[in-house]
């Protein structure tokens, strides 16, 4: 399957389709903190989706805001369970490589719970690599990156 993916920063119903989004993946924010993150992704952030029937069915969420070190960090990648299987996820990790090289920054980062096999299995056929590890709220994590 292989989809278009949407820059949402400047699509027209971002904010709708990002909070419709979240609520179908069931999103533990209430409304008002899910509007207060939706807005500051939208403003600041590089949201990045693959849309079928009007609805984000693949969600990725780039910040290239570290305009000192040349940083990225990528976080909330998900695809919606009916459409895994379909490399969406390598879909949209490869845009935001293609948006980061094309900003010329150095390195992109990511970090993702060690028990994920799936994402860490994506990301390292994405050409990221394991740069470190740490325990947040009893739960391992797995630092990634890949250098530009």
């Amino acid at each position: 399957m292989c989809s278009s993916i949407i820059r949402l920063s400047n699509y027209p119903n971002a904010y709708d389709l990002i909070f419709n989004y979240n609520h179908s993946i069931c999103c533990k924010l209430d409304d008002n903190s899910l509007s207060s993150w939706i807005n500051k992704v939208i403003d600041i952030g590089d949201p990045l989706a693959i849309i079928k029937n009007g609805k984000i069915i693949a969600f990725l969420l780039l910040y290239c805001n570290q305009l000192d070190t040349l940083e990225a960090y990528i976080c909330n990648v998900y695809v919606k369970e009916e459409y895994r299987g379909n490399k969406l996820s390598v879909q949209l990790v490869n845009e935001a490589i293609s948006i980061c090289k094309s900003r010329q920054f150095r390195t992109i980062n990511l970090d993702v719970a060690k028990d994920n096999i799936s994402a860490i299995r994506v990301y390292t056929q994405c050409g990221f690599t394991e740069t470190d590890s740490y325990i947040k709220d009893s739960k391992e994590y797995i630092k990634m990156s890949y250098i530009l």
